[in-house]
Protein backbone atom coordinates (compact mmCIF):
# COMPACT_ATOMS: atom_id res chain seq x y z
CA UNK A 1 0.00 0.00 0.00
CA UNK A 2 2.99 2.28 0.41
CA UNK A 3 3.15 3.01 -3.32
CA UNK A 4 -0.53 4.05 -3.55
CA UNK A 5 -0.21 7.59 -2.18
CA UNK A 6 2.11 10.37 -3.42
CA UNK A 7 3.18 11.27 0.13
CA UNK A 8 4.57 7.82 0.83
CA UNK A 9 5.78 7.22 -2.72
CA UNK A 10 7.96 10.37 -2.71
CA UNK A 11 9.21 10.00 0.87
CA UNK A 12 12.34 8.27 2.02
CA UNK A 13 10.42 5.35 3.51
CA UNK A 14 11.57 1.76 3.26
CA UNK A 15 9.03 -0.97 3.89
CA UNK A 16 9.53 -4.70 4.02
CA UNK A 17 6.86 -7.31 3.90
CA UNK A 18 4.09 -7.95 4.10
CA UNK A 19 4.94 -9.88 7.20
CA UNK A 20 1.45 -11.33 7.49
CA UNK A 21 -0.69 -11.64 4.36
CA UNK A 22 -3.86 -12.35 6.37
CA UNK A 23 -3.39 -9.20 8.45
CA UNK A 24 -2.86 -7.20 5.27
CA UNK A 25 -6.12 -8.59 3.85
CA UNK A 26 -7.96 -7.71 7.09
CA UNK A 27 -6.59 -4.15 7.00
CA UNK A 28 -7.46 -3.77 3.33
CA UNK A 29 -10.94 -5.08 4.04
CA UNK A 30 -11.38 -2.42 6.70
CA UNK A 31 -10.10 0.26 4.32
CA UNK A 32 -12.52 -0.85 1.60
CA UNK A 33 -15.42 -0.87 4.07
CA UNK A 34 -14.48 2.61 5.26
CA UNK A 35 -14.19 3.90 1.70
CA UNK A 36 -17.64 2.57 0.84
CA UNK A 37 -19.14 3.95 4.07
CA UNK A 38 -17.84 7.48 3.54
CA UNK A 39 -18.33 10.01 0.78
CA UNK A 40 -15.31 9.20 -1.35
CA UNK A 41 -15.28 11.02 -4.73
CA UNK A 42 -14.37 7.90 -6.70
CA UNK A 43 -14.63 4.84 -4.45
CA UNK A 44 -14.39 2.15 -7.12
CA UNK A 45 -11.17 3.48 -8.63
CA UNK A 46 -9.60 3.95 -5.18
CA UNK A 47 -10.62 0.45 -4.07
CA UNK A 48 -9.31 -1.08 -7.29
CA UNK A 49 -5.99 0.71 -6.79
CA UNK A 50 -5.67 -0.35 -3.15
CA UNK A 51 -6.58 -3.97 -3.74
CA UNK A 52 -4.92 -4.59 -7.10
CA UNK A 53 -2.41 -7.00 -5.55
CA UNK A 54 -4.75 -8.51 -2.96
CA UNK A 55 -8.26 -8.92 -4.41
CA UNK A 56 -9.37 -10.91 -1.37
CA UNK A 57 -9.12 -7.65 0.61
CA UNK A 58 -11.62 -6.11 -1.81
CA UNK A 59 -14.02 -9.03 -1.46
CA UNK A 60 -13.71 -8.89 2.32
CA UNK A 61 -14.33 -5.14 2.35
CA UNK A 62 -17.47 -5.42 0.27
CA UNK A 63 -18.69 -8.23 2.52
CA UNK A 64 -18.08 -6.10 5.61
CA UNK A 65 -19.89 -3.16 4.02
CA UNK A 66 -22.88 -5.23 2.92
CA UNK A 67 -23.34 -6.86 6.32
CA UNK A 68 -23.05 -3.59 8.26
CA UNK A 69 -21.12 -5.35 11.00
CA UNK A 70 -18.36 -2.74 11.44
CA UNK A 71 -20.70 0.13 12.41
CA UNK A 72 -22.72 -2.30 14.51
CA UNK A 73 -19.62 -3.36 16.45
CA UNK A 74 -18.71 0.30 16.93
CA UNK A 75 -22.18 1.07 18.29
CA UNK A 76 -21.92 -1.93 20.62
CA UNK A 77 -18.55 -0.72 21.92
CA UNK A 78 -16.65 -3.83 20.84
CA UNK A 79 -12.90 -3.61 21.33
CA UNK A 80 -10.36 -3.78 18.52
CA UNK A 81 -9.31 -7.36 19.30
CA UNK A 82 -12.90 -8.55 18.95
CA UNK A 83 -13.37 -6.71 15.66
CA UNK A 84 -10.12 -8.00 14.16
CA UNK A 85 -10.94 -11.55 15.25
CA UNK A 86 -14.38 -11.34 13.65
CA UNK A 87 -13.02 -9.91 10.42
CA UNK A 88 -10.29 -12.54 10.33
CA UNK A 89 -12.98 -15.20 10.66
CA UNK A 90 -14.83 -13.70 7.69
CA UNK A 91 -11.58 -13.68 5.72
CA UNK A 92 -11.04 -17.39 6.40
CA UNK A 93 -14.57 -18.14 5.19
CA UNK A 94 -13.92 -16.27 1.94
CA UNK A 95 -10.52 -17.81 1.28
Amino acid sequence: MIDKTPFFKDGDIHITGPEDAELEAVLLGLQVEATLSQKHPNPEAWIDLLTSELPLGKTLGYTLYETGKVPQWKDEGKDAAFVIDQIHGQLLQLA
